[in-house]
């Protein structure tokens, strides 16, 4: 009873002193400042500089002094760029998405005025060929961007490694939050960030065990079209190693165990998807394509479909090249052991009869096939490129023969050839995809990245459109599509 006597009182007394305040406040307008920028988002790329102006109107009292702070805002961290009213800064932040937030204090009265902008910081190679070279008997990655700078060793300066070996292959994997750079050396394989290349790791952590690194190291992806890679694979040795996408269900940073079969195998290094999202390997050992199942880590016999043109479970010829070609086609060129003779096959994905057709190769309408080592395709015709030592022809499947569209100087020899085309994953279309073909090549022991524009019958205009010197002897070369 006294502590509810008390309460009472103090009540009282709270509305008696309310009662008594005869509400008379003096009201007056407070200054802000009206802050407006010429946009409400902004790009800028890594390690460029950021410049912003705004315009700064007082409501009320014009000669105020405010105090400026721009911060730059991620889900998780934030940092002060500046404090000047303009903003004029280097950006080092990781590429991605961010937000700006400039505050205006006034210095008198405290009151504070905010404006908020959306900005991507693009990563500085964001789009291009990466070039692999070596030197000295050491790899080397360079850089040729979209817009035509070139960067060279682009591992020392944002990676902070240094390749210990010859660098065989790079493969870039760039979709939605996959966002991957691989390279291989004759020692070792690393992967790197595909924004920032920071390494995060290399063959003695990506794996569940130890690994002897082969030359025909390769990095892909199971993808859905129009949505997200399930799976990601590397094969080195003839195997496949797994893990899942980022997108799917979270990757971790150590890759399966070699995918299990119940017989020995030996996985040509390309990946394919068919209709129910399955990955589709070819087994140069059993000679026959293999399937692993959605979000499975076996390896299972191909099933039989009676639209099929031939038998994929039983092929019987052993697979030198896989080319991604005219709309979602795949042409596996095949070499039969008992003859030699070659063929192409073509698999066409994401339908039920992935097995839509094979040409056997005429060397009389066909020459020098026998001896190409690099292969490409534009992915809007049935049109096919392969290239001997310092030779390129274009094949076309429709009539089964070929020209010779090229030919480099004696001293010159082709490195690697990939027409520009979008990669099978990518949703963005650019307006010189297959209007244009990349030549990597050494003249002795110098690189030279050479840009030709391809007709619309699939021969080259002679002259390169582009040139780029200044790398080692070149090894391989891959297109880094921009992020989606």
């Amino acid at each position: 009873m006294k502590k509810i006597f008390l309460v009472a009182i103090a009540t009282a007394c709270l509305f008696s002193s309310c009662y008594k305040d005869n509400n008379n406040y003096d009201q007056q307008d407070v200054n802000t400042l009206k802050i407006e920028t010429d946009a409400e988002s902004y790009q800028v790329e890594q390690t460029k500089t950021l410049k912003i102006q705004p315009k700064l109107t007082s409501t009320i009292d014009g000669s105020a002094v405010y105090d400026f702070e721009w911060k730059l805002l991620s889900e998780t961290e934030e940092s002060v760029l500046s404090t000047a009213a303009t903003l004029e800064e280097k950006i080092d932040a990781i590429p991605g998405k961010y937000t700006l937030l400039l505050t205006a204090t006034d210095q008198k009265t405290k009151v504070r005025s905010y404006k908020t902008m959306a900005l991507t910081v693009n990563s500085t190679l964001y789009n291009g060929y990466y070039v692999a070279y070596n030197r000295n008997g050491k790899g080397s990655l360079g850089f040729v961007r979209k817009d035509g700078e070139v960067f060279y060793d682009v591992e020392k300066g944002f990676s902070k490694i240094e390749l210990q070996s010859k660098i065989n292959k790079v493969y870039t994997t760039i979709s939605k939050n996959l966002r991957l750079i691989f390279i291989s050396t004759e020692d070792n394989i690393y992967r790197l960030h595909g924004d920032n290349l920071f390494a995060n790791g290399n063959s003695g952590n990506m794996f569940p065990s130890k690994i002897s690194v082969g030359t025909d190291f390769y990095a892909g992806m199971n993808y859905i079209p129009n949505s997200y890679p399930t799976d990601i694979f590397l094969i080195n040795a003839g195997k496949p190693y797994a893990n899942i996408g980022p997108d799917f269900g979270g990757s971790s940073s150590v890759y399966s165990d070699p995918l299990s079969y119940d017989q020995e195998y030996e996985m040509f290094p390309f990946v394919a998807t068919t209709a129910s999202y399955a990955s589709l390997f070819y087994d140069n050992k059993g000679k026959k394509f293999l399937r692993m199942g959605y979000s499975t880590r076996n390896l299972l016999e191909m099933t039989s479909n009676a639209a099929n043109q031939f038998d994929p479970s039983n092929v019987g010829k052993t697979v030198i090249a896989a080319i991604p070609g005219q709309g979602n086609e795949v042409y596996y060129v095949m070499k039969d052991p008992t003859n030699n003779k070659l063929s192409i096959y073509t698999i066409d994905q994401y339908i039920a009869a992935v097995a839509k057709g094979k040409q056997d190769i005429d060397l009389q309408q066909v020459p020098e096939f026998d001896k190409a080592r690099y292969y490409s395709a534009v992915t809007d015709r049935p049109l096919l490129y392969y290239a001997t030592e310092n030779k390129l022809y274009l094949y076309d499947l429709r009539t089964s023969t070929s020209k010779l569209v090229l030919q480099l100087s004696s001293d010159e020899k082709l490195a690697d050839v990939q027409v520009h085309h979008k990669k099978v994953w990518e949703s963005i279309e650019q307006p010189e995809y297959n209007k244009q073909i990349v030549l990597a090549i050494n003249k002795a022991d110098k690189g030279e990245i050479r840009i030709h524009t391809v007709h619309a019958d699939g021969t080259l205009e002679p002259t390169p459109l582009k040139a780029y010197a200044g790398f080692g002897q070149i090894a391989d070369i891959d297109y880094r599509n921009p992020n989606n």
